[in-house]
């Protein structure tokens, strides 16, 4: 593993331009002390032939004042080939509750596969979904990244866990024959494509300062900085 500092400039872009294709309009509660979500991987079956698979990354350990950025592997994902046809992103605390914004914050969460920004997250958590008959085509073969940024603004630290909820389709499903591989929105052009050749820049630039990494003991982070941001702390992992 490498690791690599990353500006808050990077994450920020990333944060609002990762989502991929048309926004469902449901928006889940931001805060919610009776909500109760798994903090372990569970499948309910649909009727429409899809499973709702419920993904649990972490923990995520957070320092009080923390503002740090992080690129991850991320390995919390279907293990057979398919389609997505919803995505609904979430912060729990170890017991299961969503914390108050004000005291945990989710700045941003980005699901990048090879490399490319996919679905991305909030403090608002917005669910993403496809129009009937579409899905986002996945493979098993596919690398899974994980950036976020969590903020704590608790003078204690904390365990969080980012989670989401899958509707997938498998490829061996009959259902599958009747859906056709999503790619932004359908049937009219896509608004997000010039924002995603955007992210895709930062990812590559991310990708540089991997390189120079292993030529300089000490990287500085690219980018600007949010107010109260420690440099030196906005750091994560990408694989070698």
């Amino acid at each position: 593993m490498k690791r690599v500092c990353l500006g808050a400039t990077v994450g920020a872009l990333l944060a609002f331009t990762a989502i991929a294709g048309p926004a469902a309009a449901a928006t889940p509660k931001r805060t919610s002390s009776k909500i109760k979500l798994a903090t372990k991987t569970t499948t309910t079956k649909l009727a429409n032939g899809a499973t709702r698979m419920h993904f649990v990354y972490g923990p995520v350990h957070i320092a009080p004042g923390q503002n740090s950025i992080f690129v991850e592997p991320n390995d919390q994902r279907p293990k057979v080939d398919g389609y997505v046809t919803r995505f609904a992103p979430n912060l729990i605390l170890q017991d299961g509750t969503i914390p108050r914004v004000d005291q945990i914050h989710l700045h941003h969460a980005v699901w990048l596969v090879n490399r490319r920004p996919t679905w991305g997250a909030g403090e608002e958590k917005t669910t993403a979904a496809t129009p009937k008959g579409y899905g986002w085509e996945y493979k098993t073969s596919d690398e899974w990244l994980m950036n976020h940024m969590i903020h704590d603004l608790l003078p204690s630290p904390e365990t969080v866990y980012i989670t989401y909820d899958i509707d997938f389709i498998p490829k061996t499903s009959p259902a599958a024959a009747n859906i056709t591989v999503q790619v932004g929105a359908v049937p009219r052009p896509d608004p997000l494509e010039p924002p995603r050749r955007l992210a895709a820049a930062a990812v590559a630039h991310a990708e540089r300062a991997v390189d120079r990494s292993r030529r300089l003991p000490r990287l500085a982070p690219a980018g600007g900085v949010h107010a109260g941001h420690d440099p030196d702390a906005q750091c994560g992992l990408l694989p070698e």
